[in-house]
């Protein structure tokens, strides 16, 4: 598959705090919940146990996530459904204002 794109001022590494310090970029900030807030945009940072990042999901507009399970897998759930042993546990809430 080769690399991916990623930031050039983030580490290269698999850890929160560089997923964090990526989506920094884009504007996100930390937030305490997963409540919806009209004009934010929320995303939702799994880990595993040993804290490496697993996952992310989004918020849509109707309080719901989205996540891509696959290469054409997409579905919508409520926030805690995958919150587990398969796609880790919900480690982080980011938000920026919504586009």
């Amino acid at each position: 598959m080769g690399q991916k794109y990623w930031p050039p001022d983030v580490p290269r590494e698999e850890t929160l705090d560089a997923f964090m310090k990526a989506y920094g970029l884009q504007g996100y900030i930390e937030r305490c919940d997963a409540t919806v807030e009209p004009g934010r945009q929320k995303v939702a940072i799994y880990t595993a146990s040993n804290g490496k990042p697993t996952h992310a999901a989004g918020q849509i507009p109707d309080g719901w996530w989205a996540s891509k399970l696959g290469q054409q897998i997409d579905i919508e759930h409520e926030f805690a459904a995958l919150d587990g042993p398969a796609y880790g546990t919900i480690a982080v809430i980011l938000a920026r204002p919504a586009k």
